[in-house]
């Protein structure tokens, strides 16, 4: 059960960067000032500011009770790792950015070592 919630934790912790990353084309004097409210899309600011909170959240949340079970240092590599790879993927299908052989070959050696991890940590 750690280990899904391990997961979660990366896939929130996803999340959690495009909310940062979203909010991050807006002056914080735009955020503090809530000047934000009078742009066309001010729904998703919100959105973001809110995501922002509950995945961070939830991120922290799930990552604590896989350290419960899973030591600290791995579970780390691994919420890194899978937090890595579903970041590059997504970067390279939606926003269409080109990834090298060299690059490639780096995202699956991660992802083989993630695996990795997983298989002998179970083990007693």
């Amino acid at each position: 059960m750690q280990w899904l919630f391990l997961i979660l934790a990366s896939c929130f912790e996803i999340l959690w960067f495009y909310c940062i990353a979203y909010l991050n084309n807006l002056k914080f004097s735009d955020l503090y000032t809530l000047s934000f409210l009078r742009s066309d899309n001010w729904i998703l600011v919100l959105l973001a500011i809110a995501g922002y909170a509950a995945f961070g959240v939830a991120n922290m949340v799930f990552f604590s009770k896989a350290v419960q079970k899973i030591s600290p240092a791995i579970a780390f590599a691994v919420w890194t790792g899978v937090a890595l790879l579903g970041i590059t993927t997504i970067d390279a299908v939606l926003q269409d950015i080109q990834i090298n052989l060299w690059q490639w070959i780096s995202i699956v050696s991660v992802l083989i070592g993630v695996i990795g991890i997983k298989m002998v940590t179970d083990k007693p």
